[in-house]
């Protein structure tokens, strides 16, 4: 839609706000995708209410993306980062690379954090397999524990 001109203006490629050092947006980034990644093991879940997942997920990117997208464009994801940053390359738009370690480890951090959350808050639930075996299989939205 804007071709060229939306490399030119930066559009998509992700980099800290102006006021953001490194370590914040690390933070940031890790804490951000930590919430969407624990939103989507509870939605996946074959305990969770079926048909709702996409609702959840949508609104998790949403509340992240208000809330860390001043500081680092709410990357969330490796791969929004390094997609836009190549193409910004390739039509020589203006790519922070040395940020591009931050958003990754940042967000493997955060998605990790929130598998070992996910999986400790279940084991505090006693949820055995025992009791997964009997409930019915939920609809092919996911099927997590």
């Amino acid at each position: 839609m804007l071709g060229r001109q939306a490399v030119t203006v930066g559009l998509g490629i992700a980099s800290y706000g102006p006021q953001v050092g490194a370590g914040q947006a690390f933070f940031a980034e890790a804490v951000g995708t930590a919430v969407l990644a624990f939103v989507v093991f509870g939605a996946i879940d074959r305990r969770s209410a079926g048909g709702f997942a996409g609702l959840a997920i949508g609104l998790a990117v949403f509340a992240v993306i208000m809330v860390v997208g001043p500081a680092t464009s709410s990357a969330i994801n490796p791969a929004r980062v390094v997609g836009p940053m190549l193409v910004g390359q390739l039509f020589n738009g203006t790519v922070h690379w040395s940020q591009l370690p931050v958003y990754a480890i940042g967000d493997v951090v955060g998605a990790v954090a929130a598998g070992f959350l996910y999986t400790a808050l279940n084991a505090r639930r006693g949820v055995t397999a025992a009791e997964t075996a009997n409930q019915p299989a939920v609809a092919a939205e996911g099927a997590l524990s």
